[in-house]
């Protein structure tokens, strides 16, 4: 996209904005994760990557060891459309048999959208030292559950990687 989605607007609001929008019910505290200096205008605490320029792993190494919770969730930037009835579904049953709660959609994995356990810190921080940059490498290395996401949310999921995506994704 070659801009800054975080900050790019959608309907007048930035997607982080957005983002926490579909959280605030279902959380209580937020962070957000970047080397940015630039995201402190959102108004909440900013933590690094925990190795800079190291990918998502690093990122939700950095978020994980910053947060105050057993468990966090976990949204990217670039989904703006996510809906609070979508991110509900990820608080399962049998939550403490697992490590981290995703999406899965149309056979897709979408790991940056889940719950996320301290216990993913310590393995995830073995592959990044190992130069293990690969979210779906990381993932291996722990318990995981995916919730199919229903068919009438699949755009709540949908993730915008080209400024053309949010033309004619009106509400």
């Amino acid at each position: 996209m070659g801009r800054d989605k975080a900050t790019m607007l959608w309907q007048g609001k930035s997607f982080v904005e957005h983002v926490i929008s579909a959280a605030d019910p279902i959380a209580s505290d937020f962070l957000i994760v970047s080397d940015d200096p630039d995201h402190d205008v959102f108004g909440y605490e900013r933590v690094p990557d925990l190795i800079p320029n190291s990918g998502p792993v690093s990122g939700i190494c950095g978020g994980l060891q910053a947060g105050k919770t057993e468990w966090n969730l976990l949204l990217s930037c670039d989904v703006p459309f996510i809906k609070t009835e979508l991110l509900q579904l990820l608080y399962v049953e049998d939550i403490d048999a697992f490590d981290i709660i995703h999406f899965i959609s149309g056979g897709r994995d979408i790991p940056l959208i889940g719950l996320y356990r301290k216990t993913c810190l310590e393995p995830f921080k073995k592959q990044l030292e190992k130069g293990r940059l690969r979210v779906m490498k990381a993932l291996a290395t722990v318990q995981v559950k995916t919730v199919e996401v229903p068919e009438e949310l699949e755009r709540a999921v949908r993730n915008l990687n080209r400024s053309e995506d949010l033309r004619g994704n009106e509400p």
